[in-house]
């Protein structure tokens, strides 16, 4: 029983936002075994090196990962597992949603209307001097 202790404490750990380690570390293997893909405009090249949805694809990999742990630790525990993952899913779900509406939002990489401000235009403030 010691060691089904041990697992509950660790799925309960991904199931409270653990999931970002093991997705973080899924989606740089992803990126680095289809690095080839890069800017061929797919899907693989928009879900993995798109600022705009990669946010997304961590947040997809990290639900991959942590509903099948909310279903686990409800069997170990003897509890329901579909309501566990639909427990789950439901912030997934809206945190996900929200996520891709203030991607669609954002300026693309080769839009002319944003203004990017050089760092070398900034002039550090010990530099001027009040004139009296």
């Amino acid at each position: 029983m010691q060691t089904l202790a041990i697992v509950l404490s660790i799925l309960k750990y991904v199931i409270s936002g653990g999931a970002g380690i093991p997705a973080s570390w899924l989606f740089d293997w992803l990126r680095t075994r289809y690095a080839d893909r890069k800017g061929t405009g797919g899907v693989l090249d928009h879900m993995l090196f798109s600022p705009r949805y990669v946010r997304l694809t961590v947040l997809f990999l990290s639900a991959l990962i942590a509903l099948p742990c909310a279903a686990l630790a409800a069997v170990i525990e003897g509890q329901d597992a579909l309501q566990a993952v639909d427990a789950l899913a439901a912030p997934f779900l809206a945190f996900t949603i929200s996520q891709f509406v203030h991607a669609r939002s954002l300026p693309t990489a080769t839009d002319t209307t944003v203004v990017r401000v050089p760092d070398t235009a900034v002039v550090p403030v010990d530099s001027f001097e009040v004139q009296v």
